[in-house]
């Protein structure tokens, strides 16, 4: 729905204000990066699939275990498809394994959490209802 996706993405936009507060790995700093347009073709062939997969798993999900209306479907797709959102600002802010090799700062880290409980609990509001 067009109102659940503006919705998302203005969460979207609140859990990235925490990329300035953001460490960065040392290894990023200790030389200038030369700028590689080779290096976007890799990141689209690798994370485009990827992220098929994961639209691919919820429909099939939503679809065959849940059977949902169509609320309900929208429902799972809006918050699968911020939270998968959110994780990714997590997967590209290193080449490091996420969470365990390379931590967000705390401000990314809760500005993440925030809007991921957000987008978990919406449905369950008055305003999810608003939203269809």
């Amino acid at each position: 729905m067009p109102l659940q996706l503006l919705v998302q993405n203005l969460l979207y936009d609140i859990a990235q204000t925490g990329i300035p507060f953001d460490n960065v790995d040392a290894e990023l700093v200790t030389r200038p990066l030369k700028w590689n347009p080779a290096d976007i073709g890799r990141f689209m062939l690798f994370f485009g699939p990827i992220s098929s997969l994961f639209d691919f798993l919820t429909f099939y999900a939503l679809l065959r275990i849940f059977h949902p209306d169509q609320v309900l479907f929208h429902t799972g797709w809006f918050v699968e498809s911020l939270l998968t959102q959110t994780l990714i600002i997590h997967i590209i802010r290193t080449a490091k394994i996420p969470f365990l090799q390379s931590r967000a700062s705390v401000a990314l880290t809760a500005t993440s959490l925030v809007v991921a409980a957000i987008g978990v609990s919406l449905p369950y509001t008055p305003v999810g209802g608003a939203l269809g």
